[in-house]
């Protein structure tokens, strides 16, 4: 019976058109209109190495080399005449008159000027601090001075997972979303065996078949079904869009498949909790979904941020962030301890949900059908 009941549950979700499109079709759609708007969100707000032209021949090979050191800079030696015909152009930033002390000559106000200048009080400041040195402690110098005012020794630059572009936590709340609308598929297996909800659970009612037996057997099928969506949806978002999400696959698809568990269980306990129809309970679960993925950043990921900092406790009971925030900690970091913790979490809200469904559905009896 129980893969009689498993069976066919599959064949009638696969020839339902609008199970279909709301499982498979809508989320790649959906993915698809986020990379058409968001694909490469953050590449204007890449650095690029500033242009600027130095004036000064030989007696600017010190700031030269400075400036080649920072690689902030990208440096054009010109003439005094040929400077100010690039700076009225626009071709750069500003322009850097060797001397002493330098003059610098910007093209307007904004950000890349501000480096441009604040690099040149650097450089002072460091050339003045050396010269009075030189003067009154020569001896420092060959003890070692240098090296402490080197900062470049104190930092070490560590890349964020495979980058750093934060445009991909948009896909990774559309895949946490595509996972928790599992839920408004698992609403009508409970119906199908609440004799009060449907006619055909009336029938079976009537039947001498177990009532557990009959629905592990469609909430099994529908979360094979919900499972293999997702695994669409990830795959056609990972290879198809190119959006990076790591190279832990194994973990990836164990997050899916628990979080894929956590929707199907929740589905569960919101069609038993309640005797209302069965477009009432979906309703509430989509709503409940887009709520917890807007606070998980779908919308913009600035709010996930905004959570995580005013309000973290809503970040750990929230489930489309939980997911999210795995595929996340994957990426981004290189501990799985964080991935854990809410893999974890996302786990016990799923047998949390599926104990409440069963303590409500296995004790039901009725008077009549």
């Amino acid at each position: 019976m129980f893969w009689h009941v498993f069976r066919y549950k599959i064949v009638c979700m696969l020839r339902d058109r609008l199970t279909l499109f709301w499982t498979f079709l809508f989320p790649i759609l959906l993915s698809v209109l986020f990379y058409l708007a968001f694909n490469n969100i953050t590449a204007e707000e890449a650095f690029q190495k500033l242009p600027v032209a130095v004036v000064g021949g030989s007696d600017a090979a010190g700031l030269r080399t400075v400036m080649d050191e920072t690689e902030l800079f990208t440096v054009t030696e010109a003439t005094a005449a040929q400077a100010e015909e690039l700076l009225a152009r626009g071709e750069v930033t500003g322009v850097l008159t060797a001397g002493d002390p330098p003059v610098l000559t910007l093209s307007g106000e904004g950000i890349d000027q501000t480096i441009l200048s604040s690099f040149l009080d650097a450089y002072e400041q460091t050339r003045a601090t050396l010269g009075r040195i030189a003067r009154e402690n020569p001896q420092a110098l060959a003890d070692g001075v240098l090296q402490a005012l080197d900062t470049g020794r104190y930092i070490e630059s560590v890349p964020p997972g495979n980058g750093a572009d934060v445009s991909v936590v948009l896909f990774y709340t559309l895949l946490a979303m595509t996972c928790l609308l599992g839920g408004t598929l698992s609403c009508a297996d409970v119906a199908n065996v609440q004799a009060n909800q449907s006619a055909r659970a009336a029938r079976q009612a009537a039947s001498p078949a177990h009532k557990m037996k009959l629905y592990l057997g469609m909430a099994l099928a529908t979360f094979a079904v919900h499972f293999a969506s997702v695994l669409l949806v990830f795959l056609f978002i990972s290879q198809v869009l190119g959006v990076a999400f790591g190279a832990h696959i194994g973990y990836i698809l164990l997050l899916c498949f628990v979080s894929c568990f956590a929707s199907v269980t929740l589905g569960a306990m919101v069609g038993a909790l309640t005797k209302r129809s069965e477009n009432v309970k979906v309703a509430f679960l989509v709503a409940f979904t887009l709520v917890c993925c807007f606070f998980a950043g779908m919308m913009s990921p600035d709010i996930k941020y905004l959570v995580q900092y005013h309000a973290p406790v809503l970040s750990y009971i929230n489930p489309a962030n939980l997911v999210s925030d795995g595929f996340y900690a994957l990426y981004f970091y290189t501990s799985f301890d964080r991935y854990f913790v809410n893999l974890s979490i996302l786990a016990g809200f799923g047998v949390v949900f599926g104990l409440v469904a069963y303590l409500i559905l296995r004790r039901q009896r009725y008077a009549s059908v």
